[in-house]
């Protein structure tokens, strides 16, 4: 099995995991469908760290300064402005810049977004969600 993609060594484990822990085996099973349905493998897994939430926590904290750099605007008008801003830049910026293995030449607010979707944290899109972080 020296050969086998990585595909079909995590489907060999699901089934390895099946003959010893059943529990186990769904989760990896669940995880492992999710990852080819587009999800990232530790999200998929629900493996997602603190570290990656505070990652992206901060980087979303940076994005709402660039967009309310004297901290005069109600917490909640930013928080709308900056979920506008990150739906916007999902849409576009980010498919063009995902895979970039550097920072990317990009102004300081596109900047912070593109590094709270690169922290490998669960985005969040919410106006409600994002006024909780800032």
């Amino acid at each position: 099995m020296i050969d086998a993609s990585p595909s079909v060594r995590l489907q060999r484990l699901v089934e390895i995991a099946q003959e010893h822990d059943p529990d186990l085996a769904l989760w990896l099973h669940s995880g492992v469908a999710a990852w080819r349905d587009g999800t990232s493998l530790d999200a998929a897994l629900g493996l997602q760290s603190s570290d990656m939430r505070r990652a992206r926590d901060r980087a979303l904290r940076e994005a709402a300064r660039c967009i309310d750099p004297d901290g005069g605007m109600p917490r909640w008008a930013v928080a709308g402005l900056l979920a506008s801003a990150l739906r916007s830049f999902e849409s576009t910026t980010w498919l063009r810049y995902k895979e970039a293995a550097e920072q990317p030449p990009l102004p300081p607010l596109k900047l912070a977004l593109w590094a709270a979707f690169r922290s490998g944290a669960r985005p969040i899109r919410s106006q409600r969600k994002l006024f909780e972080i800032l």
